[in-house]
């Protein structure tokens, strides 16, 4: 770069950089994130003769912080104190920050505890850090017993380190905690919520949809927009109580606000159909998700077959998983068991005979719900006493692989539980 083309200058010609150039330079590499010319640059100045300060090894630091490098992070720091150059607050919000980039809670909770040691204040940054530290580590009862701790000494609070303890409190179900923090510590401070704030808060009440609903409300008189993420964890607020028609028109409402339902929210809306049996829906609803360019999951193709199943459509089942193929994705238990029982509802006991086969050459094994749907279907069927037998003789022999892999899980469960007791 033209900055490097300069220091070299300066190395062959001179004058020779003063430390306030070296510092310049490293702080321009910081910005691109180019944390190994920024180490080059200080191990020159050393080699030169000057001895770099504080403000010098943050320059270095922050560099290696933004490329995630928790490690080098660390031994930066460490090497600060070897060489008896002061460590401040920016040292040690930058550390813990790299450890909580990389969900190093431990670590990252060590250096915060260190700091009192160091005579430091590790200030709201590095609390802020360590909370987003547990919170990646799923250690999110320390995360929110941090926050709390940095009220009562009465750091200045900020709305990322708010953010990080709602979302712990969603990862915990503490929606308690989490609207206490939405609804009392945020006003209180002064601080506006994002939608950042609002998803996650929405998010901790997924059990309880009034209050998810009642969050999403307050979202839009705080004057925030909900994004996709918001109204997704709405829907599976209403999913959650069986409140399909509300999750459908929530879903359709995203739609029209111009908003654009990733795979998840559309597998919410597909669970719906699927319990009220409304295949056309569950089918158009997949055919929407290919439009708008994303690929469905195998959870959202078994969500379509689940409602074809309900609605007895065997044509559409069999389409469907046809398509899956075509698409890479392996049809599990879950979307061919809704598929014998499509074929069950229409007497089809050819089609039904065909899924097996393919189940069978997949190695799925059906459940036993299923294998009694085909046997039925074949008595209803007046299928020839010849084919029953075939089916029943491939019905019985998954049947018994399944009661085998369950009795070996059972004997695995047992061997563990008493191996627990003679460790107590």
């Amino acid at each position: 770069s033209q900055l490097l083309k300069v220091l070299e200058g300066m190395w062959r010609r001179g004058p020779a950089p003063s430390m306030v150039t070296y510092i310049a330079a490293m702080a321009a590499f910081d910005e691109g994130a180019r944390w190994g010319l920024a180490l080059e640059l200080l191990r020159r100045a050393v080699q030169s003769g000057l001895q770099p300060d504080t403000a010098a090894h943050n320059s270095v630091l922050s560099a290696v912080e933004r490329c995630q490098a928790w490690a080098e992070a660390l031994l930066s720091a460490s090497l600060m104190r070897q060489d008896s150059v002061g460590l401040d607050a920016i040292t040690c919000g930058i550390s813990v920050n790299a450890c909580g980039k990389r969900s190093m809670w431990a670590h990252a909770l060590w250096l915060l505890r260190q700091s009192p040691a160091l005579s430091l204040e590790p200030g709201i940054v590095g609390c802020n850090a360590a909370v987003s530290a547990c919170e990646r580590g799923h250690r999110w009862g320390l995360g929110l017993q941090l926050l709390w701790e940095a009220i009562a000494c009465r750091l200045p609070a900020t709305l990322a380190g708010f953010n990080a303890a709602v979302s712990a409190c969603e990862k915990e179900r503490c929606w308690e905690q989490a609207l206490q923090l939405l609804l009392g510590e945020l006003p209180q401070r002064g601080i506006r919520p994002d939608v950042i704030s609002c998803s996650a808060g929405t998010s901790a009440c997924a059990r309880h949809w009034e209050k998810a609903q009642g969050t999403v409300a307050l979202t839009r008189v705080w004057g925030v927009r909900p994004n996709v993420v918001t109204l997704s964890a709405l829907a599976n607020a209403f999913e959650a109580v069986s409140l399909w028609a509300s999750a459908g028109q929530l879903l359709q409402e995203m739609r029209q606000s111009g908003l654009r339902p990733g795979v998840v929210a559309y597998t919410m809306a597909l669970d719906a159909l699927r319990a009220s049996g409304s295949w056309p829906g569950a089918l158009c609803s997949l055919a929407v998700l290919r439009r708008l360019g994303l690929e469905p999951s195998a959870v959202s193709c078994g969500a379509a077959l689940a409602a074809c199943g309900t609605g007895g459509s065997w044509a559409s089942a069999l389409r469907l998983l046809g398509r899956m193929r075509l698409d890479g994705l392996e049809p599990g238990a879950a979307c061919f068991d809704p598929t014998l029982s499509a074929c069950e509802k229409a007497r089809a006991w050819e089609l039904a005979a065909r899924v097996l086969g393919d189940m069978q050459a997949q190695h799925v094994l059906p459940e036993f719900s299923s294998c009694a749907a085909v046997l039925g279907a074949c008595g209803r069927a007046a299928a020839s006493a010849a084919m029953t037998a075939a089916l029943a003789g491939l019905l019985r022999r998954d049947l018994r692989e399944r009661l085998r892999r369950e009795s070996v899980a059972h004997g695995q469960r047992g061997l563990r539980r008493q191996l627990r007791k003679k460790k107590k």
